[in-house]
Formats: C-alpha cells, structure tokens, sequence
C-alpha cells in the first residue's frame, strides 16, 4: 500500500530516466493524471544522460497475445536508447513473421532478429540468450531479458535502470515480478492451482522494499559488462548445462553477497490459463530446476529449497486435513448427540479441537491476507496502465483458492519424489535430460538422424565444393534458373522418387552442351557418397559442380519436395540400405535387400 500511495502520488513514471507525457486521466486529484513525470530531483538529475539499454526476447513460437505484448515492450517512455533484438532458434520459428511484421508498424523502433542455432549443452532458453547477448552494442550499458508474455509500463525500463544506478555496484541485477489471474468464468481449477503455488513467492517479492532475494527471468536487467567478462562465472554457469535463467542468477548472487532490486512499480499481471495437463508439466519443471545446480553451493542451496518446500507442503497440509477431519468429527457428535442433554464432553473445547479451531482460523486470514495483497496489486498495475486488471483481480473466487492451494501443495512431496526419479523434463516440446545438476537437450528423432547423416558425411573425405540442402532451397526459390540438378542414383531407387524438378544423370551427359551449358551443377545421390564421386569428374573437366551434402536425406530434412515418376508429390524415398533408412520422420525409406537376404528370398520365390 505505501509503494501504491508513493505511485499515485508522483505518477507512471518513478525516475529521472522517464521522459514524455501520458494524456490518459485518473479520477484522483482534480481529475488529472499526474502522467509521466519525473520524481522530484534537481535540475542537473534530471537531464544526466541516460544509458544505452539492449531489449534481449528470447523466442519460440508465438501464441494469440504475442503480438500485443511486444507493442508494449515497444512503447517505452525511456530518454535513453534503446535496441530489441528478437532470438529465435532458427529462421523456421513461426515467430519471424511476426516480428517482421511488428518491424514494418514500429519503422522508427531499432528492431533486429537473431537466429541463435540449436542448443544441446543447455536449455534453448539460455542459449537464445547468451546469443542476444552477444548480438547487443557495445555502447549498451544494460540488458534487459524479456518474455514474450510480459506487457510493459511505460515507465519500466527507466525504474530498472533507475535501481540499478542506485544501487551500483553492490547490485548485480534487478528484475520485476508478475501476478496470476485465473480466468473469471469456467471451471479452470488447474490454473487456481498455478496461481496458488506463485502466491508463496509474491510475497517475497511484493514487500515493501526495492530489493528481494528471488529473481524472476521474465523480466530482468543486468550490466552487459557482467555476461561480456563473466562476472562469477555467470555466462559460463549458462553455458554449462544452465537449464533455470533465473534460479542460476538467484543462487550466484546469494553465493556472492549480491543484492537483487524488486521496484514496486514493476509489477506485471498474467493471465493464465491452464489444462490439467499444462498444470503437470509446469510443476514438474518448476521442481526439477531445483534438482539442477553447477556448484556445490548452488546444490546445497537447490536441494534445501526443494527439502523445504515438500516438508513444509507435507506439514501444512497433513496439517489441515487433520484439523478438519477432527472438527467434522466433533460437529457429527454434536448433531447425533441423543438424550434430553448434550454431554458436557461432546461440547467441551479440548485441546486438540481449540488447535483445530486456530489452525482453521490461520488458513482463513491467510487467505484474507492474499486477497487484500491481490487488490493492492491489481490497484498499483491499474495506475500503471493495465486495464480491466482490478475487475479480473475481483472475479477470483478465494474459497476456490484456498481448496487449490491445499490440492496444490498436498501434490508437491509425490511429484518431488518423481521429479528427482525421473531425469528427463519437456519444455516448450524440447525434452532436456539432467545428469550430475547439468542439463542437456534430448535430440528428437529428426534431430539423431540428421547427426547421423552429418557424421557419415563427414567421413568420405570429398574435397569439392558442397551445398547445404537448406541453403539449395533457399538459392532455387530466387535463382532457380541458374541450377541444374543431378540425380546420380540407379534407375530402380529413381521408380520411387527424386527431387522435383532434377534430372538423371544419363539426360544431363546427353545435353551438357546444349540446355545445360553454363548452369551451376548440383549432384546428389542417396547420402553423398556416389554424388561426391561424380562432382569430382565434373570438376576435372572444368564443370562448376558441387555436391549436395546428405544429398536426398538431407533434402527431406531441410522441407524439399520429392516427386514420383509421373510427377505426383510422394513422401517415399530409396534409401539403397538400411543402414541409411535416415529420411525426414514423416517420409517412409525403403531399400534393397541385404544380398544374403535377397538370395534367400529368391530361393524361395518371395523376391518381387
């Protein structure tokens, strides 16, 4: 309340680095809005040059707020300079068009898209990061980490900065905190149980002070020079098997006597909305961070929090299951008492039931307690421009809270339990294994062929030039004139299928000199073997010739079309062995015989 009445009091904006004005209106004092002004400072405080901020999002996929929420990331009130850099894993990311398309609307916004690559040796979360990171200016003084689910204030990056060079040097980062706000209508018990779970963390970070000992990485600032010299290991942490941006950065700041800011203003409501099934998976990977760790004090600190948590989730609930059975039990004996009068012992309060009674009592002003702390957050985003937010905050049915937080918490021993049994956790449809605290990205099947393909191709020891299929792809959509390719495989693999728009190789040496002459020549066979063989003799008669390296396998993989002799799109290939059975998940590979097999089945008549 006091961080509420400071807001309301000096307005949106709560530093020097907040410039513009906000037009909107507040039905407080005479009706006017303070807006976005600054707090009082002298003249020369406020007009100190602002430092450079890098806005780093890492990103994967989109869903229908997106779009919404990066606007407002956008809409800064900041003085200083600002860069956003967009990170995907790749140029595939169904994000990319979007972010292109919020480039085009915001012109005058300095907007980038980095593509960091697949990670395997930490969560692709940090990976985007780091590579964010890397893509920052030099002249940028912070970076500042974002979710795409985050809508900013106006005022937010400047109230970071802010804390931030207040509290230098002894600060490492600051960060906000968010809020959940379970859907008003339906059922969605599952999202009241997320919400319960987050409401022990709240008021960690929701007390009246501007620092806390929690980091939450959807939205927090730190000096670029910390990650650029790796500041106590940070980015090697990362780097390392990091799977929790946020819990890595927690434990290294408490292991260095680091202080973490929390400003008031910073708060970011959430809608959430999840299925029993989100539900699981979210609170199997909030529990098996905390069986990840790259020190022996960030393992000390990790499994501590995670004892803590299932003892204390164990005691409060057997708590208050006992309780309440006990008070069911005397108020059954109080309504099947018979005779002309109760007996004194029925009504007597004992111990146990006074016991009871309190730790009822207890739970009921906890909850009180929430939801006077949920309106006092809902008022402060309200003032911050977050609209609709109190009437969400005051839709919550709290009896249905409390029932969640008692189911939520009575499942944290059993899943604490499985989570450590278990080493494997999905996140974002990546699964990620944990070995020793580190965690590494599982390959998904497509992923285990597509190495398998590289590793054999790397042994064949070719010298001619090679295009990557992906890269053939890209090059035939704008120069497809320019390209001629060969298919150098027998006859019987072609009757499955070949690349659209290929030709054999008897029909490219019967025409080199005439429909072919001067175009650029790509070879490929099943794996690159018998391609590579063939470049080499093109090269030698001064043919510009390259080999396309995993040659049909790989084409299947990076999204090229396959046809079947009479031109229809199939999703068949010839594999030749099956040892090379290496197609794209979705294709189907068939192959020749092992000769001791065919013979075999020729032997008995089954050969076709």
């Amino acid at each position: 309340s006091r961080a509420r009445r400071a807001l309301r009091k000096r307005g949106t904006a709560s530093t020097s680095f907040c410039d513009g004005e906000d037009d909107a209106k507040n039905p407080g004092d005479d009706g006017a809005r303070p807006g976005l002004r600054r707090r009082g400072r002298g003249e020369d405080e406020r007009t100190k040059d602002a430092p450079k901020v890098s806005v780093v999002m890492p990103v994967k996929g989109v869903h229908p707020e997106s779009l919404s929420n990066w606007r407002t990331q956008l809409r800064s009130a900041y003085r200083g300079e600002v860069e956003y850099i967009f990170v995907v894993e790749s140029g595939d990311d169904p994000a990319v068009p979007l972010i292109r398309r919020l480039m085009g609307e915001a012109k005058e916004a300095n907007i980038a898209i980095r593509a960091a690559g697949t990670s395997m040796t930490c969560s692709q979360k940090i990976h985007n990061m780091l590579a964010g990171v890397d893509a920052c200016d030099a002249r940028s003084t912070y970076v500042l980490f974002l979710d795409d689910d985050v809508r900013l204030h106006r005022n937010t990056i400047g109230s970071l900065v802010s804390s931030m060079e207040a509290n230098s040097p002894e600060m490492f980062l600051s960060n906000g905190f968010p809020f959940d706000l379970p859907p008003a209508r339906g059922v969605n018990f599952p999202s009241y149980m997320t919400m319960a779970f987050h409401m022990v963390l709240l008021i960690a970070f929701s007390h009246p002070g501007e620092w806390t000992k929690n980091v939450w990485g959807g939205c927090m600032i730190v000096r670029r020079s910390s990650f650029a010299n790796d500041e106590h290991g940070c980015r090697s942490k990362y780097e390392r098997g990091g799977y929790s941006d946020d819990l890595i950065l927690a434990a290294l700041c408490d292991e260095f006597k680091r202080t973490v800011g929390a400003p008031a203003d910073c708060v970011f409501p959430q809608h959430i909305e999840h299925t029993w099934t989100q539900w699981w998976n979210y609170m199997r990977r909030q529990l098996f961070v905390m069986d990840t760790y790259s020190t022996a004090h960030n393992k000390l600190v990790n499994h501590g929090m995670l004892l803590v948590l299932s003892y204390l989730s164990l005691a409060v609930t057997s708590g208050v299951a006992m309780c309440a059975f006990d008070l069911c039990a005397w108020a059954h004996e109080i309504v099947t008492e018979s005779g002309a009068t109760p007996g004194w012992e029925v009504l007597e309060w004992t111990p146990e039931r006074c016991v009871s009674a309190a730790s009822f009592l207890a739970f009921a002003g906890a909850m009180h307690g929430a939801r006077k702390m949920y309106a006092e957050l809902a008022g402060m985003a309200a003032l911050l421009g977050d609209e609709g937010v109190t009437e969400s905050a005051g839709a919550i049915d709290w009896w249905r809270v409390g029932a969640a937080f008692w189911c939520c918490y009575a499942c944290v021993p059993l899943m604490a339990v499985y989570t450590l049994a278990k080493p494997t956790v999905v996140w974002s449809g990546i699964t990620y294994r944990k070995r020793r605290g580190l965690v590494m990205r599982m390959p998904t099947d497509d992923e285990r062929r597509c190495m398998k393909i590289e590793r054999m191709n790397s042994g064949f020891g070719f010298k001619v030039p090679e295009l990557d299929a992906r890269a053939l792809l890209g090059r035939l959509k704008s120069a497809a004139s320019d390209y001629v390719l060969v298919d150098v495989r027998t006859e019987k693999e072609r009757i499955v299928s070949v690349v659209k728009g290929s030709v054999t190789k008897e029909a490219y040496e019967s025409g080199a000199n005439a429909a072919y002459a001067g175009k650029k020549v790509v070879a490929y066979c099943t794996i690159g073997y018998r391609s590579g063989k063939y470049v080499e003799k093109l090269i030698e008669r001064g043919v510009d010739a390259y080999n396309l390296r995993g040659s049909i396998l790989a084409w299947t993989h990076a999204g090229g079309e396959l046809e079947a002799p009479d031109g229809t799109p199939t999703k068949v290939v010839h594999t030749w062995g099956k040892a090379w059975a290496l197609p794209r998940s979705d294709h189907t590979a068939v192959y020749f015989d092992h000769p001791a097999v065919a013979y075999v089945k020729r032997m008995l008549g089954l050969a076709k």
